[in-house]
């Protein structure tokens, strides 16, 4: 019999897609996840075919709970605190789920699981906010000057913010497990992820919320002139790199990838409000303030060590992604 596969916080947006995803293709999926994100309950709810484990990733008992039903095909480490200002606002909680959580998950593969293939999802913060990167106007968005392919892994760390900082401590854990004790790990350096099932919260899954207020009316404030701009990378792409990882042959060690839609799919803010305000026939209710400290005026991933190691690049365009996030 196959082993199972563990994704922790696959109640979240992301997790849950990826659940899915492996329940459909036949694989047995152990979830684990504290249900502390909107919209989690119903995403779990969703998926009654997944071996659900509540619990929260910085208690080692919790983590271990979830072990017990392995050893493991692969893990899948999603859970996190994923939001910039909340880690502003309680760095410790979110250095306990960031960086704590992490190192126990990846402690838990390696005493009790060691042949699993590890995932670990991180964010593009860990770069800060790209201060030796020079970014100019082009048109309606920003772009890096003389990076018109977009920013790769090889690009310093310079994390800013506890969130930042968290996530590049805890895949620090990850990398180190590979190069110390040969676990198999890729760490995912993502940028701008959306599709349906998202929470829409202003502070995490901004596109997501995008489209709740353009649709409803509701007020959108938009931080600078609106010309920040993100490589927008559909769900169910990032899910067909997950895949590939698992189906592949085992990865380089300590092997680093960014992750996103490319400059294909850069969208500035406001391109994104005029494009859901033309599918959804509303007009947005927009207001500007000040930039926030840490916010990376342009980010633009360059996929190609995806593409040369796994084959992988990110096929649905903004307008077609867009389109699906409102259900049309």
């Amino acid at each position: 019999m196959k082993l199972p596969i563990l994704v922790t916080g696959g109640a979240g947006f992301v997790g849950s897609t990826l659940v899915r995803a492996l329940l459909g293709r036949g694989e047995r999926v152990v979830v684990l996840d504290d249900l502390s994100r909107v919209g989690s309950d119903q995403r779990i709810a969703a998926l009654p075919d997944a071996d659900f484990v509540r619990g929260d990733v910085s208690i080692a008992a919790d983590v271990e709970a979830a072990f017990d039903r392995g050893p493991f095909a692969a893990v899948y480490h999603l859970a996190a605190q994923v939001a910039v200002t909340w880690s502003m606002e309680d760095p410790r909680r979110d250095f306990e789920v960031n960086a704590l959580g992490s190192f126990n998950v990846i402690d838990a593969v390696r005493r009790r699981s060691p042949g699993a293939r590890c995932v670990y999802m991180s964010s593009n913060k860990v770069y800060g906010s790209l201060g030796g990167l020079r970014a100019i106007d082009q048109g309606p968005r920003k772009v890096l000057e003389g990076r018109p392919e977009g920013v790769g892994a090889d690009q310093p760390l310079e994390p800013e913010t506890p969130y930042g900082v968290s996530k590049a401590t805890g895949e620090g854990y990850f990398r180190d497990a590979a190069l110390t004790y040969g676990l198999q790990t890729v760490v995912l350096r993502a940028s701008c992820i959306y599709g349906p099932r998202q929470s829409q919260q202003e502070d995490q899954g901004w596109v997501a919320w995008f489209g709740l207020a353009v649709t409803e009316r509701r007020p959108l404030r938009i931080f600078g002139d609106g010309r920040t701009t993100r490589d927008m990378l559909f769900v169910d792409d990032l899910v067909d790199l997950y895949l590939r990882i698992l189906d592949g042959p085992p990865p380089p060690r300590g092997l680093v990838l960014n992750v996103g839609g490319g400059a294909q799919s850069a969208r500035s803010l406001l391109e994104v409000v005029r494009e859901l305000e033309a599918l959804s026939g509303q007009t947005a209710d927009v207001s500007h303030l000040d930039e926030r400290p840490g916010d990376q005026p342009v980010f633009i991933t360059d996929t190609s060590r995806a593409t040369e190691v796994y084959g992988w690049a990110p096929t649905t365009r903004p307008d077609v992604g867009l389109r699906l996030l409102l259900g049309l």
